[in-house]
């Protein structure tokens, strides 16, 4: 996957953006018509069955959720996902299309700006990297907000760059203009975030750059005042008409969900301030172990290099800025790899400081962290270091180890009982091919054989995954609830109740399985919000904890139920489907309510209320 210029063929070694073009599109391409044949599954699913409400209910202002309202996210992945819906129908792989195609847009981002800063070979080397990285790769086909974000950040990086050139020579172009476009998109596709990551990319290479004078100049050369005033045009419309929907949305979305979430671990996600030391290095399997000493020296190299050119400097030179005394084409290489470094470095910190933390934020960063490391690789094909020659292979030794010990001692009987080993072969053959490349690629490293040990694991580990995808909702049968949901909705009429208990609340397969909307009892957890503004007067206030609503605090809301109105729909007449867990069924037998179990799975019990006389 890393094709570096020596060690290319010679139809590779002539530089051509066309090709290298068609190769990042044709590779990303030909895994996604392999792979996207998977269902939506895990907690990406609630983004899925947003776009489709959406687009069903014809309501492009407040995305629902379960069919009350759900803003946790902006607009932009739900437009995008209803969207595909609307025009390619529920597909599997027109599902994935909000996934895939900003996913390709950061890999062209990623080899324009390499184009930029260093070899044409080294661009298209560090694109293909970037995609066959675990992280990239699997979330290629799975709609999140976070691909949108990393995509509008990527021809950002771009953007910023061209125009701090254009600075350097004395003119302004029109990149900066672009530069806003893209943190505008990506404010509408995840919110202040964008604005926040940016500002600390571009103020880290500023102050590294310059100092303090340089931040100052060169920021308002930025324009950020008309800066934006282009987010404000792009995100504006969208935000003024939530407003006047319902304005506890806007408080929902800005204070809660960003800027509480930020101090406050206990709101979204905690994790300790070494999360990302782990996360980052880990997000680019296949080649964690190979590469984790080239991150470090990637991202320590420009720092020591800025340190020693500062050396030597009176305080007064340094704070001015004075740095041109240099030849031109080692500045221009020292300052590109300078803000590659800044990219990663500045943001990662906030991440890191962040009380809320999850294993894809850091996505937007990738793109300038894998331009360092193929330069770095790069400089060391003739002669490569112990750590890089053995990495892989060790590597590949610990994962051998690992599914083994996993499919031993971790996966229950159970669990093995309910796969369906006809689908699942072509699970089983992927992740066979992904350790099989990955023991060649490794020997292949350890003989010195760089190019072609990368090259091999890389291909198998893209093939292995996209053969994997498509089964694995067999390997994971009896982890979401869909399968117990598909039976039941074959037995049921439209008058019957459909319930969660609180134990079910985030399993959004069920109401993707059944499309109908779904009573809660006990805590709705991420549906309160939703249920509550759905059933309460726009002057109410919100709660301090929507997650926790209770029926007491929104009486009109019939969908939220109480232990006791579930006791006494238990008993009527009416058919009533329950999805819980198994101390909540215990609990309701031992109340004495008539219970019937449908069946389980290894996180909820399908339970109802009247002897069934079909197929289950």
């Amino acid at each position: 996957m890393i094709p570096v210029d020596g060690a290319r063929p010679s139809w590779l070694r002539t530089p051509s953006a066309r090709r290298d073009l068609l190769i990042i599109v044709g590779v990303a391409t030909a895994f996604y018509v392999i792979a996207a044949q998977h269902p939506p599954f895990t907690s990406s699913l609630r983004y899925y069955e947003a776009s489709r409400e959406m687009a069903t209910s014809g309501d492009w202002i407040v995305p629902h959720l379960n069919f009350v309202p759900y803003i946790e996210k902006p607009i932009l992945v739900y437009w995008l996902g209803a969207l595909s819906y609307s025009l390619f129908g529920g597909a599997n792989w027109a599902l994935h299309l909000p996934a895939f195609l900003p996913t390709v847009g950061t890999l062209i981002a990623t080899w324009l700006l390499g184009r930029q800063i260093t070899t044409p070979g080294r661009a298209l080397a560090a694109s293909l990297m970037l995609f066959g990285s675990a992280m990239t790769l699997g979330l290629s086909t799975f709609v999140l907000t976070d691909q949108l974000l990393t995509c509008a950040l990527a021809f950002a990086w771009l953007a910023f760059w061209k125009h701090d050139r254009t600075v350097e020579s004395g003119e302004l172009g029109s990149w900066r203009w672009l530069f806003w476009l893209c943190i505008g998109v990506g404010f509408l596709a995840k919110g202040p975030i964008a604005i926040v990551l940016a500002g600390m990319a571009i103020g880290g290479y500023l102050f590294l750059k310059g100092g303090l004078r340089c931040v100052w100049n060169e920021g308002w050369a930025l324009a950020p005042l008309r800066g934006l005033a282009v987010i404000a045009l792009i995100n504006l419309p969208w935000n003024w008409a939530l407003w006047q929907r319902d304005p506890r949305f806007i408080e929902m979305f800005y204070i809660r969900t960003n800027f509480k979430a930020f101090s406050d671990g206990s709101i979204n996600h905690p994790g300790p301030i070494w999360y990302y030391l782990v996360v980052v290095p880990a997000s680019f399997m296949p080649w964690t172990l190979a590469l984790l000493p080239a991150m470090t020296l990637a991202l320590w190299r420009p720092l020591a290099s800025t340190v020693s050119h500062w050396r030597g400097r009176i305080a007064v030179a340094l704070w001015r800025g004075n740095i041109r005394n240099e030849a031109t084409s080692d500045r221009e290489q020292r300052l590109a790899t300078l803000w590659l470094t800044s990219i990663v470095l500045f943001p990662l910190l906030f991440l890191s400081i962040s009380a809320s933390k999850l294993p894809y934020y850091p996505l937007p960063l990738y793109a300038a962290l894998s331009l360092l490391i193929i330069d770095l690789l790069a400089d060391r094909l003739t002669d490569p270091p112990r750590w890089l020659r053995w990495g892989l292979l060790v590597q590949a030794v610990f994962l051998v180890v690992g599914v083994g010990y996993y499919l031993l001692r971790i996966v229950e009987p159970r669990q093995l009982e309910q796969i369906d080993w006809q689908h699942g072969i072509p699970a089983a053959v992927g992740v066979s091919l992904v350790l099989l490349s990955l023991v060649i690629g490794g020997i292949m490293l350890a003989r010195r054989q760089v190019v072609p040990g990368f090259v091999i694991s890389g291909c198998g580990f893209v093939l292995g995954l996209a053969l994997a995808l498509p089964g694995i909702l067999d390997v994971r049968r009896g982890v979401d609830a869909r399968e117990l949901a598909a039976l039941a909705l074959a037995e049921s009429t439209v008058e019957d109740h459909w319930v969660i208990a609180e134990s079910c609340a985030h399993d959004h397969s069920i109401v993707w399985t059944i499309n109908r909307p779904l009573c809660v009892v006990g805590l709705p957890r991420e549906l309160g919000m939703g249920l509550f503004t759905d059933a309460t007067p726009q002057t109410e206030p919100l709660l301090n904890d929507p997650y926790k609503v209770q029926r007491s605090a929104a009486p009109e809301q019939s969908r939220l139920w109480t232990d006791f109105e579930l006791a006494v729909r238990f008993r009527a007449d009416r058919r009533v489907w329950l999805f819980t867990d198994e101390e909540h069924r215990d609990a309701l037998r031992a109340a004495g309510l008539p219970i019937f179990e449908v069946g389980h799975t290894k996180r909820a019990v399908l339970l109802t209320n009247h002897k069934l006389v079909g197929n289950l």
